[in-house]
């Protein structure tokens, strides 16, 4: 044995006294660790998820009161349609209406034109430039006519007053033919304006 003093005796106790307290360190730090998360999840469930919800449900919200309003755009839109495809039937109708009613004005335009011209080549003497400027503003009459009322009879009868042009001034050749040109217009006008 030696003096110099008695050697520390471990004994199991002693390494039974170190372990819980190791242990209780460590439990201590998961504890401390398991918190740490655990703030740090409702922090972030605060900070991010929570104003994320609330302007998804904000977004939501104005998505559906936008699509609201886009539906209510469409429905006037198609509203709106109609109203214009019926404005622009009652424009059609409205354009034919007149255009019927120019060339029924045409027609007597003409019919006085063809009088005129026929008195002219009738009277004794015969008034050449009184006829001349009727047949002028009966083929001025007749082009119009073509273009107001296209068709077979108006093309007819711009011949017919081209003819009685050409045979001008023998007037035994240009009163048959405005005679006729006269009942021919005659005709045409009650055609036009029978509904």
């Amino acid at each position: 044995m030696s003096d110099s003093g008695p050697e520390p005796v471990t004994t199991e106790t002693d390494s039974k006294k170190n372990k819980p307290s190791f242990l209780k360190r460590m439990v201590g730090w998961l504890v401390a660790i398991l918190l740490t998360f655990i703030v740090g999840f409702g922090l972030a469930y605060f900070l991010i998820a929570a104003p994320a919800q609330t302007k998804l449900a904000d977004t939501s919200a104005e998505l559906s009161a936008k699509q609201a309003l886009l539906t209510t755009s469409e429905l006037t839109l198609k509203q709106t349609q109609k109203d214009l495809e019926t404005a622009q039937a009652q424009v059609a109708d409205l354009q034919a209406q007149h255009d019927k009613v120019q060339a029924v004005l045409v027609v007597q335009n003409a019919e006085v034109s063809t009088i005129v011209a026929i008195k002219a080549l009738s009277s004794s003497p015969v008034d050449n430039l009184t006829a001349r400027q009727a047949l002028e503003q009966l083929a001025a009459n007749m082009d119009a006519l073509v273009t107001l009322h296209p068709g077979d009879t108006s093309e007819a009868l711009k011949a017919r007053v081209d003819g009685a042009l050409s045979a001008f001034p023998v007037g035994e050749k240009v009163l048959p033919e405005l005679n006729a040109l006269f009942t021919n217009l005659l005709l045409l006008a009650q055609e036009l304006q029978t509904p």
